[in-house]
């Protein structure tokens, strides 16, 4: 199965990332990038940036049999850029002048903290603090 890297909106680009994890293409993952993206993984992997290794991370996660679910919870657009919030990802993406979306930032496999300040441990040894939120909450206090 060919995965076109042809996006006309962020969350047709959400889908492209699902359906290439799935069949399990790393070169299908990574044209679905900025040529100067980054991915940051969680789950003890390392984050990477530029084609190149966005490619080897994707044919990594793929080797070891990591997936994506397209999940947007929340999406926000202004003109060519847009942020993906999802359960386990948040992405920002980038219209490129030929119209199709593109990955610049992805956080992946990012797991919200089951109490506020909590130390996110996705990342490894350089875990960071994450605060807990809602992104359904559209301005409602926690």
């Amino acid at each position: 199965m060919a995965i076109s890297g042809e996006a006309r909106t962020p969350e047709e680009l959400e889908t492209l990332l699902e359906d290439a994890f799935t069949v399990r293409d790393g070169t299908a993952v990574a044209s679905l990038f900025e040529a100067r993206g980054i991915v940051v993984p969680g789950g003890g992997l390392e984050e990477a940036r530029g084609s190149e290794q966005i490619q080897r991370l994707a044919t990594t996660m793929c080797d070891l049999d990591h997936s994506y679910f397209a999940d947007p919870v929340r999406v926000l657009q202004v003109h060519n850029t847009a942020l993906v919030l999802a359960e386990r990802a948040i992405n920002v993406l980038r219209r490129g002048d030929d119209g199709s979306w593109r990955y610049a930032i992805c956080l992946l496999h990012w797991q919200k903290p089951t109490a506020l300040g909590e130390r996110d441990r996705s990342f490894g040894d350089r875990g960071r603090w994450l605060w807990e939120w809602d992104p359904c909450a559209e301005g409602r206090p926690l």
